[in-house]
């Protein structure tokens, strides 16, 4: 499994909300866009995609933006973590991978990759604002 067969497994899970617009931008030559978006229910979430085995690697550029769209809209990092041993599914503010406090961060958490989660968890969002 790598950051790419997990980004894509992700976005056919996003696009079986009903009516979603779900767009991935991530290239070689764009540095700091989060890689996906999902426009539903007339609200849009970035979401930046990080496949963490054995550590998380992430551009300075992409943390930041990520932060900044998190204060103007909503974005989230979703982190399909292979470390310890075990495979969990979070989803985290882009401020606790800025400040370096994704170890204690009270994020949303699954065990294995779980795509369905996600979805889930833009359904809820959307649904409720």
């Amino acid at each position: 499994m790598n950051e790419a067969g997990l980004k894509k497994a992700q976005s056919l899970e996003l696009r079986r909300l009903p009516g979603a617009l779900v767009f991935r931008h991530e290239d070689q030559f764009t540095a700091g866009i989060p890689d996906t978006s999902v426009t539903w229910l007339g609200r849009t979430t970035w979401l930046e995609t990080k496949f963490l085995n054995p550590r998380l690697i992430s551009k300075e550029i992409q943390k930041i933006t990520a932060a900044q769209l998190a204060q103007q809209g909503k974005c989230f990092f979703v982190l399909y973590d292979a470390r310890y041993g075990q495979r969990c599914t979070r989803i985290v503010h882009p401020l606790q991978i800025l400040d370096g406090s994704l170890a204690t961060a009270p994020d949303l958490v699954v065990p294995g990759f779980d795509h369905r989660f996600v979805a889930q968890f833009i359904r809820r969002l959307h649904d409720h604002q």
